[in-house]
This record gives structure tokens, sequence and C-alpha cells, in this order.
């Protein structure tokens, strides 16, 4: 008896055997194989923030390959794979195709670029060296299949375009350290973007300001610690700082008045969000982006929150879990209206399940020094907030308790001098004891309820009793008669 393999895509055997009587064939064949591919790009230089259309073809059908992305910088190299089957034409479009394995998941054309990670610990950004110098990052595709290379092919992303201006700002010279990057000249004016990093340090944001000014926008990126001029460690960075930036920044020939943002990464995005709050001249909106696997994507308009929104215009004050639902909620203020607002975390995103909540008991206009955290033990988070009394000279802490619906100013504790046995009176009117003009919340001592610290200067003589009252976490509460004092002088103030 003879047997035909047929058409051949690779090796196949087919052996005749008996069972029950009857013959039955069995075959094997070899993965397809094309010993070749070629990379296609539709745009081999573009902006880093736009995306490419990259397609690998002359493949054989459903061959199994990997496609690897690399850069390299000063401090180190980068590297992303993703493993694909090609269609019935031979071909993987890397925007359609689902990797089973890789550096990512899903059908996402860029996902090899942002998901690149460093060889080795201790390698620090993405782009590390200034945009003037480098302005393009040039990335190899490689395309291998059986261990065997089949395609390479270098494409560079840009981050700064053409004309542009910068010039390196001093704390001697212009009160801030940082970077400016402006517009060709003659660009129209447009909104200028204050860029502030984060916990990394130094001039980290540089990149991104020249993003911004190849797409019109006067851009500074500011060092907030470790440079020239700035301390060394990111601790005592004054909220003045940042707003001197940004009027410097405001006050540039092509920058649109009155149409300043920030933005804030990591923990850039406290001052950010601070500037909002302290120095609404300046900064005039909050606009909210959400992690995802595939990174930052915008979140649109936050009911609640954004001045998008009639009516409801509110500047971010402190975020929490305040419900212990899992998803943080956002305590805001208002910028027409009395009291403060809550605004949910949902699964659709921040404001996209039940409605603000307005806790009308709690005056805004004078609310300062936000905590956050579990005072009570039961898993939600609190809010302890500096609040004014009827005698403003005398300060005074509001504690709202977190609960399955939330915060509730129904179950607000208020604490002054005078509620935790302190004595003393202001001896004139512009006398101030400072009550919580400092507030923390922390579990020093680990029994799962948080320890209220109010910092308090005193009356007449400041210097003499400030420090910090230190009030036990119980479970309705911070607690009035289980307190301590630390002074400033003892952990070296």
């Amino acid at each position: 008896m003879e047997w035909s393999t047929g058409e051949r895509t690779g090796a196949a055997v087919c052996a005749p055997a008996v069972l029950l009587g009857g013959a039955a064939c069995s075959a094997e064949r070899e993965e397809p194989f094309s010993d070749r591919a070629v990379i296609e790009v539709d745009r081999p230089v573009a902006p880093v923030d736009e995306a490419v259309r990259i397609r690998v073809t002359d493949l054989a059908p459903g061959q199994e390959i990997t496609v690897s992305a690399e850069t390299g910088s000063l401090h180190g190299d980068r590297r992303s794979r993703a493993v694909f089957r090609a269609d019935g034409k031979g071909v993987v479009g890397l925007a359609r195709a689902e990797p089973p394995r890789g550096t990512y998941g899903g059908a996402d054309g860029m996902g090899l670029f942002w998901s690149m990670k460093a060889e080795r610990e201790g390698v620090g950004a993405y782009w590390s060296e200034p945009p003037h110098q480098r302005p393009g990052l040039d990335v190899r595709l490689t395309v291998t299949g059986r261990g065997a290379g089949l395609a390479e092919r270098t494409l560079t992303r840009l981050q700064m375009a053409g004309g542009l201006r910068h010039r390196e700002l001093t704390v001697d010279e212009d009160g801030v350290a940082g970077t400016l990057h402006l517009p060709p000249k003659g660009a129209p004016k447009a909104a200028p973007a204050l860029v502030i990093g984060g916990s990394e340090g130094g001039d980290s944001m540089r990149g991104i300001a020249a993003l911004l000014a190849s797409r019109g926008h006067p851009a500074l990126s500011v060092c907030c610690f470790d440079c020239e001029g700035r301390p060394k460690e990111l601790a005592r960075i004054g909220l003045e700082y940042f707003a001197g930036a940004a009027g410097l920044l405001a006050r540039q020939r092509a920058a649109a008045p009155g149409r300043l943002l920030v933005i804030g990464s990591s923990r850039g995005s406290e001052p950010a969000r601070m500037l909002a709050q302290y120095h609404p001249g300046l900064v005039e909106d909050a606009y909210f982006h959400r992690g995802t696997p595939q990174g930052l994507r915008e979140a649109g308009t936050v009911p609640g929150i954004t001045g998008r929104l009639p009516g409801y215009a509110a500047i971010p004050y402190a975020v929490g879990d305040f419900d212990g639902d899992g998803r943080d909620d956002v305590l805001a203020r208002p910028r027409e209206q009395g009291g403060l607002i809550v605004v949910s975390g949902d699964a659709k995103g921040l404001g996209r399940g039940r409605g603000p909540v307005a806790l009308e008991g709690v005056r805004a206009s004078y609310v300062r020094a936000p905590a956050v955290g579990d005072l009570n033990g039961d898993g939600r988070d609190d809010v302890a907030l500096r609040t004014p009394g009827k005698d403003r000279r005398v300060g005074r802490v509001t504690v709202l308790l977190g609960g399955p619906g939330g915060l509730d100013d129904g179950r607000a504790t208020v604490i002054d001098r005078y509620a935790i046995g302190l004595d003393g009176r202001p001896a004139h009117s512009g006398d101030r004891d400072f009550f919580g003009l400092d507030l923390h919340i922390a579990d020093l001592d680990a029994d799962g309820r948080a320890e209220l610290l109010i910092g308090t200067f005193g009356f007449d003589q400041p210097r003499k009793d400030a420090g910090y009252r230190i009030l036990s976490g119980t479970e309705p509460g911070p607690s009035t008669t289980d307190r301590r004092f630390v002074a400033t002088k003892d952990f070296g103030g």
C-alpha cells in the first residue's frame, strides 16, 4: 500500500494501522515556517506621543514569531517582547493581534513601546538625556522564529520638534530650577504648562515639557529637589516655590493669559493639587487620568470635580477610601458654594456611580490642612480638617469619620484646645493659638487605629509649647483623654 503526503509545508508521516478491524492514519505536521520576514512601519520617524502602525509580513500562514523592541540610553537598555501567530495570509498586524505571551497582553499597536522594561535594577528614566541634546530616540525592532533572526528595523521616536527654544533656569537667577521650553517665535499664544516630577528628583519631566512645547504650549519642567540650589531630599518643599515657577511661566509672551495648567506626576501631583486649592487665581480647573494596565488613560470630565459641568466646579482637596469599597473617593471644595462635597469612586470611574454628597456642616472657605487615615480601625478612611470656630483666634479641628455611605458631617467631632484640657486665652485681637496648623494621621502604636497628631504653637510665646498633641485612635474616633504631647524641640525642630 502506498501513502501520499499531499501538499508539503513541513515533514509529514503517515503509517497504516489496524484498530478494531478498521484502518487509521495518524499524521504529524511541522509548524509552517518562513525563513524571512518584512517589518512594515507607516512612519519610521514620528513624535513619541503619536502611534505608529507596525505589520510583519512575508510569513507562512500560522507561523509563530517573537517581535522584540529595544532601546538604549546612557544608563542602560530597555526591552520588550511579544509572541504572535501569523494569520492565513502570513501577516501579523500589531494593532489587532493579541499576543499569548510577552511583556503586555491584549491587542495594542503600541504595547511594545510602553511595556519596555529595564534589563537591570537602577536604570533611570526611559529617556535620560536632555531633549535638546537627544531629540530622537532609536528603537530597534527584531523578528525571530525558531531561534533565528528573520527581520530587523530601527524606528526613531521624537520628543522635541525643530525650532523650539529652551533655557536652563537656576535658583540664583530665576528663583526656580528647571528647563523652560518655548514654541518657535511667531507661534500663536497657547495655554502654558507647568510640569512637576515625582520622587525621582531632578529635572525629570523636561522631556514632557519639550513635547508640550512641540505642540505649541510654553512649558516649564520644574525641579523640586536634588538639583543645584534645591534640597537634596523630598522634604520641606514650600508651595510658594511652585507658585513662583507658575508665575514665571505665565509671564512668558507665548503664554495665553488665564489658561495655566499644571501637570503633576506621582508625588508631583500633590503640589499640582495644592496650587489649585490655594492659588485658584493661577490654576482654574482639574482634570483626571486613571491608571490602567496600559498606563494612564484620560478619565474625561469628573462629575462633581471638573469645571466642565455647570454648577459642579470644585477643587480636589483630599483623597481616601471613605466608604471602604476598595476605590478612592475625593473630598472637594466647591468654588461657588459653601460646605464640602464627596465624589465617590466607582468601577466606571470617579464620580460615575452615585452623585456627589454635600457636607454642608463644614465651612469650606476656611478649611485647611487635611489629613486622611483610619482613626477607628473600621477599614475606612477618615478625615481631619482645621476649621474655624466662633472665635477665629482659637483654632479647632473637625474630624469626619468614614462609613458605609462615606463621610458624614452628621458624625463630625470638633476638637479645640479646651476639649483636650488645655488652658490659655488670646491676649489681644491678633493673638492666635494655631491649634491644628499642621495635622497628621498615623498608626504610631500599630494597633490598627491611627493616632491624630495636632500641631499647635500656643498663645503669647509660640515657641514655648510648640509641638504636637497626639490623640490615640479609638472605636468612636480620636480620644480627647488618652493623649500625649511631643515638643518640636524633642525631634530637632
